[in-house]
């Protein structure tokens, strides 16, 4: 027979933090000098390649860091100072980040290697998704040296 102990009171207190975001946030971070916006997605998707969505390319103004640069050929993150390559030309540590891929799935990859490196990151889970469907919000394809006009 097992015999349970009694419940002792303890000094746990959460910190509840706001991860996942929406299209009004990442509106207003693209606004604000406060927060940079990041693509997730390979560079050939955040350049315009058709994917199936109804719009192509990658939201207005955001940056872009391929979440399959954050690992290893074993699939662990890759060291600190390495991760720091991607993440310091885009974003100053004192700037939050928003990540975003196609469903939210790999931007959640970008999060965990920003928390790695000390970033504030958030996730905006309805990523291309959601945002390529509505016609208000802003998009943008990469113009290509090769592709200028002339």
């Amino acid at each position: 027979m097992t015999v349970l102990s009694s419940p002792k009171k303890g000094k746990f207190k959460p910190n509840v933090t706001q991860i996942l975001v929406d299209k009004d946030y990442v509106l207003n971070t693209l606004k604000s000098d406060k927060g940079v916006v990041v693509d997730a997605r390979a560079q050939r998707f955040y350049d315009g390649e058709p994917v199936g969505n109804p719009r192509d390319g990658h939201i207005a103004g955001a940056k872009n860091i391929f979440y399959g640069d954050m690992c290893d050929q074993t699939n662990f993150y890759k060291p600190a100072d390495q991760l720091a390559a991607y993440f310091t030309p885009v974003a100053s540590k004192d700037q939050e980040v928003v990540a975003y891929c196609f469903i939210g799935q790999t931007a959640s990859v970008l999060y965990v290697a920003g928390r790695i490196l000390g970033y504030n990151v958030k996730l905006y889970d309805g990523s291309m998704q959601e945002w390529s469907r509505i016609d208000s919000l802003p998009m943008e394809k990469t113009v290509k040296p090769d592709q200028q006009p002339k």
